[in-house]
């Protein structure tokens, strides 16, 4: 049996209803998240993570210089 290529996926995806074609759409944001939540959870187990102190610095400054530009 062959495989599945792209463009037959997308030309079934085409031939269904509304609601059908929303199914899919979301099943396939579900998978993405899915995915990249496991990556995140490998990197984490791997100790490839960025201390929470650090975060939160550049996301303070980020937001400071944000301000800054709105004032100006």
């Amino acid at each position: 049996e062959q495989e599945p290529t792209l463009d037959l996926v997308l030309e079934l995806v085409s031939q269904l209803g509304p609601d059908d074609r929303d199914k899919v759409v979301k099943e396939l944001k579900l998978q993405w998240l899915r995915r990249q939540l496991q990556t995140a959870e490998d990197q984490l187990e791997r100790g490839e993570c960025i201390p929470a102190e650090d975060v939160l610095s550049e996301l303070k400054l980020r937001a400071e210089e944000r301000l800054r530009k709105r004032q100006q």
